[in-house]
């Protein structure tokens, strides 16, 4: 075999196992902060002294509804460490779920809601949707969901 067949197999080799490396080890989200436009989701919360939150449920089955309501539900929680409780940011997995958090500090033993507002429009069929807490917990990020079965009109 020639010098120049050996040295692009090698490059080949080389190349395919860095390909076949960076699949296996897939995208790498970190679970400390998420980069925006706007700037870094979760700095604040990572400088924060960290407390803790407890959600009665973190999941909520809407049932049977038809397209194009509006569905809303409050998740209860509670600050149960020993630190003002800073959510910092909630984002639902689409557009169709919106969140609203309280933006003041939750004091260590105080309770709070997170409402969710799901618009079933254009969304006939079963649906799992997600909303993404980010506060100065451990585990810097909570996630809430949402199902519901969406019929035609």
């Amino acid at each position: 075999m020639s010098k120049g067949i050996k040295v692009g197999l090698l490059i080949f080799v080389l190349g395919a196992g860095a390909y076949v490396g960076a699949q296996l080890m897939g995208p790498k989200v970190s679970n400390m902060h998420i980069n925006t436009e706007a700037g870094t989701i979760g700095k604040a919360s990572q400088e924060r002294e960290k407390t803790a939150m407890s959600f009665a449920q973190t999941s909520h089955d809407f049932g049977v509804i038809m397209e194009g309501e509006v569905k809303e539900y409050s998740f209860q929680f509670k600050n149960t460490g020993n630190s003002p409780l800073y959510i910092e940011h909630a984002k639902g997995s689409c557009g169709c779920t919106v969140p609203q958090w309280p933006k003041e500090a939750i004091a260590p033993g105080a309770s709070g809601q997170i409402v969710v507002k799901f618009n079933s429009a254009n969304k006939v069929g079963k649906n799992s949707k997600k909303v993404t807490i980010v506060a100065n917990t451990e585990p810097i990020s909570t996630v809430l969901t949402i199902t519901a079965d969406v019929k035609s009109k």
